[in-house]
């Protein structure tokens, strides 16, 4: 169940709310687990047995992790992160692992593995970081084990973070799990960021994103420069967008139920360097990937040579995370190469340069990346990069940009670029050149008016989202896969 469906947005979500705020306190974790088990349900059933289990071994292994020896604490960290890892390599990495060394056995004369068609269960990346961060937090005595298996599995489970993050360590929401504040004003300000969120995914990225599968589809022969950039850099907006408007929502989701879910965007289009990009992208699992692995691997703390090899095994698995092929290794190397570079000398020429270069320059090597994140095969990978790179063109026409360059793509391309900015350069602008621009929030105390003032232009928004998504075909969200 995705947050953009008619399911989600006309039954689900009410009637959780409806069942929550109605039910007493002492219902109200129960019944929100429930809803989450029956969000993840609506995907597949089968494996919310594999959910519970996991959810059962990490609270058992977070229960042996307390008043206990620091050989037996270490041993049994060993085992949950064991049991952790294990589970997410038998789903998502087997498949790929017989793959790659099939070819190799063949060359041998020994018998290749048989293809084994596991599927991928939702949100088992993110789910499985969330039960490492559990167990490690109660490790370095961050937070306390959870007695209440409840508390635990509701952790776990909760249905705004559940299928695609952003991952949210223990320490900061376990007193939440136990108690939180439920105000009007939050359930307002959660309605409003789901909202725009919701607005982000449907009137910019789905848009976006029906260029982009048309463009890829295009066989080598018919495929121009112009069209490959066009495709190149829609994506590029289309998975921000995308991955965005779903982490806008999952907070604002979490507004309305009691919790603070941290941001996970902060303008990253606008870096100057790649290490500036990694601060503003995806930032919990960047934090995520620093606070439990790169720091406990040493870090910069034990030379330079350690600190690169550090850095290429993190953004090695970065890449294998986010998904079994080698063009996600590639994607995650890529990224990991410049931020070296940049470390060795780079970072001194970038910041002799004037911003705006820095900015551009940094933009394109994102927006390269995204085509190796993008591309299924390695071969479409090479045809789009030689197309863009190298100006290789057969001459053939059958195909041109300007076919894919409707008045919707136009105007959401034109939205993606003016929100990628953040919003405070606007402001500072409107207030400089055109301050009668600047509109002036309603006084409070006019009653039905302020309210109306503050609210239609949401009411508006949602009435559009329903006639769009009612009206066309429902796309999921990009980071489902992951």
């Amino acid at each position: 169940m995705a947050y953009s469906s008619i399911i989600f947005l006309f039954y689900f979500l009410p009637a959780t709310v409806s069942l929550y705020f109605l039910a007493p306190r002492f219902l109200k974790n129960p019944i929100l687990l429930l809803a989450s088990l029956v969000f993840y349900a609506w995907g597949d059933v089968r494996y919310i047995p594999l959910l519970l289990t996991s959810i059962f071994i990490n609270y058992l292994c977070g229960f042996f992790l307390q008043h206990r020896t620091a050989l037996v604490n270490k041993a049994v960290l060993a085992i949950g992160i064991t049991f952790n890892v294990s589970l997410l390599c038998a789903f998502k990495y087997t498949n790929f692992l017989a793959e790659t060394i099939n070819p190799l056995l063949v060359l041998l004369g020994l018998q290749p593995f048989a293809d084994t068609s596991i599927a991928l269960p939702m949100g088992i990346s993110f789910f499985t970081f969330h039960n490492i961060t559990y167990l490690v937090d109660v490790y370095r005595s961050d937070a306390a084990a959870k007695k209440n298996f409840l508390s635990v599995a509701l952790y776990i489970a909760l249905f705004p973070k559940l299928i695609a993050g952003p991952i949210i360590p223990f320490r900061d929401i376990q007193c939440a799990l136990r108690k939180r504040i439920h105000s009007m004003e939050l359930f307002v300000k959660g309605c409003k960021l789901f909202i725009v969120g919701l607005s982000l995914k449907v009137i910019i990225a789905d848009i976006l994103a029906n260029p982009v599968n048309a463009i890829y589809s295009i066989s080598a022969e018919h495929l121009s420069p112009s069209l490959a950039w066009a495709a190149s850099i829609f994506y590029t907006f289309q998975i921000y967008f995308d991955f965005w408007g779903y982490s806008t929502m999952a907070i604002g989701l979490g507004y309305m139920f009691g919790f603070t879910i941290p941001q996970n965007f902060n303008s990253p289009y606008v870096s100057g360097s790649i290490t500036e990009f990694w601060r503003r992208w995806h930032i919990t699992l960047t934090s995520w990937f620093r606070n439990y692995l790169y720091i406990p691997l040493g870090g910069n703390r034990k030379g330079r040579f350690k600190e690169y090899r550090n850095l290429i095994i993190v953004f090695f698995l970065c890449g294998l995370w986010h998904g079994a092929s080698w063009m996600f290794i590639l994607w995650g190397l890529y990224h990991g190469t410049f931020i070296i570079i940049e470390r060795l000398f780079f970072k001194n020429v970038l910041n002799r340069i004037p911003p705006v270069i820095r900015t551009l320059w940094t933009f394109i090597i994102i927006n390269i990346g995204w085509v190796l994140f993008r591309s299924v095969e390695i071969e479409t990978c090479k045809q789009m990069l030689e197309a863009m790179l190298l100006f290789e063109n057969s001459g053939q026409r059958n195909y041109l940009l300007s076919q894919y360059l409707g008045n919707d793509v136009l105007i959401a391309f034109l939205l993606a670029v003016v929100f990628s900015i953040p919003i405070k350069y606007y402001g500072n602008f409107f207030k400089k050149h055109l301050p009668f621009f600047v509109i002036k929030t309603p006084v409070k105390g006019y009653g039905w008016y302020s309210f109306f003032a503050e609210n239609a232009p949401y009411v508006i928004l949602l009435l559009l989202i329903a006639m769009n998504l009612s009206a066309k075909t429902y796309k999921p969200f990009i980071y489902f896969q992951f």
